[in-house]
């Protein structure tokens, strides 16, 4: 599984675009739903990262390595 953060309109072949909505990064149930039967081998993150505060966003990496 290949996962887009915030994918906006962003569509790749064999990969997943998802909203805040749909993963929210600083929430645990989210990745634990969206991942309970498959382990994400991809991350894409563009334009994500500075609409984070320092903390959510050293909150959300720790969630991205942790369910990778």
């Amino acid at each position: 599984m290949r996962v887009i953060i915030g994918a906006g309109k962003t569509n790749y072949d064999g990969w997943i675009s998802t909203q805040k909505n749909e993963l929210d990064l600083t929430n645990r149930a989210d990745f634990v739903r969206m991942f309970a039967k498959e382990k994400p081998i991809a991350f894409l993150a563009e334009h994500v990262w500075e609409h984070m505060t320092f903390s959510d966003g050293y909150i959300a990496a720790k969630k991205l390595l942790r369910f990778s």
